[in-house]
């Protein structure tokens, strides 16, 4: 894939700052759009290996102030968490910090790839997951996530998921509670709350391992941060994680390792595969390759798959014989899951 010319990164930047500020982070917002207009700043991010460069970009900043920088953009950072902050001097701060630290961001923009686990897109996950266990004629889940980074989504029955209306799926007692915003019509009344699940595989081509003391601090780099509560559930769900032991994670190419993986999948149960914030590193062919290699998969027993992807929505397909059964749109949702509206 060819690196953006300047411009289109700037224009990158300027896109990204309006999705910050859409869900709820101005500082990234007014950063971006600092970086845009900033040639020495889009030069730094050039080096980013993968997209999307904004966000490993943002990431590799955060990281570096995490990591013990007695810089000045520390105790600003600290200040974004208590809810203050945002204003044009932190440009000037984010700006020497970035000329201070250019090294540093450069190796670690080319090294590091955007791998975000936000727990909370399993307000999503969840009622797509057990629209599958429902169709399955409540055979246990056979969960193989494309895109998993740490997997903290493959544990979303093990975290208590409030709607609205008063439904909760997942496990009621689970310490770390998620929840969203219902618009229009509610989730079905007949879903189960908690599926049993039979087995839960990753793939991801850089996968993070919880217990790295290194890669857990990516992970929390990856975070926005001037969204401090996204922090506080990513500490809960490794917690569980930890507690419940790492799922497996093999690394490498969807295109290539999926295939082995579904034939190996717990025989007798409920072949599902999902994503959520993935396909939009894949190019068209290389997505009408997943599509064909799910669809050859499904030779051997029927499939699920569902994708999640914001501009797409949730949907939901069912492969059976080689063949596209169905594909059904489910629902609309924020990427954060701070919003869900089902259709399904």
């Amino acid at each position: 894939m060819p690196k953006p010319t300047q411009q289109e990164l700037a224009d990158l930047f300027l896109e990204f700052g309006d999705v910050c500020e859409e869900l709820g982070s101005p500082c990234y917002g007014l950063l971006s759009r600092l970086t845009a207009r900033n040639s020495a700043l889009l030069g730094l991010a050039a080096h980013a290996s993968r997209p999307p460069a904004p966000n490993v970009f943002l990431a590799a900043v955060h990281y570096l102030v995490l990591n013990g920088s007695t810089h000045p953009l520390s105790d600003r950072y600290a200040a974004l968490t208590r809810g203050s902050g945002v204003d044009e001097s932190l440009s000037e701060t984010f700006t020497d910090f970035c000329c201070s630290h250019a090294e540093a961001i450069k190796q670690l923009v080319a090294t590091r790839i955007v791998q975000t686990n936000e727990v909370n897109r399993s307000t999503f996950l969840a009622p797509a997951l057990s629209v599958v266990y429902r169709e399955s004629g409540a055979r246990p889940l056979a969960l193989v996530e494309i895109g998993a980074s740490a997997g903290l989504n493959l544990f979303w029955d093990r975290y208590r998921i409030d709607y609205p209306d008063g439904g909760v799926l997942g496990d009621p007692g689970s310490e770390l509670v998620l929840s969203t915003e219902m618009r229009g019509t509610s989730l079905p009344p007949d879903l189960p709350q908690r599926p049993e699940i039979a087995s839960r595989t990753g793939l991801d081509l850089s996968p993070i391992d919880i217990t790295d003391r290194d890669q857990r601090a990516w992970l929390h780099a990856l975070l926005w941060p001037d969204q401090r509560y996204r922090k506080q559930r990513l500490d809960k769900a490794i917690e569980i994680a930890t507690r419940e032991g790492p799922p497996a994670i093999v690394r490498g190419d969807a295109l290539l390792e999926l295939r082995p993986l579904l034939a190996a999948a717990s025989p007798g149960a409920a072949l599902c595969v999902y994503n959520s914030s993935v396909l939009y590193q894949f190019t068209p062919p290389q997505r009408d390759k997943l599509k064909a290699v799910l669809a050859e998969a499904s030779a051997e027993r029927p499939l699920w798959h569902v994708s999640a992807e914001s501009e797409e929505g949730l949907i939901l397909n069912r492969y059976e014989a080689s063949q596209l059964v169905y594909e059904r749109t489910l629902a609309e949702f924020d990427p954060h899951g701070r919003w869900l509206q089902w259709m399904g």
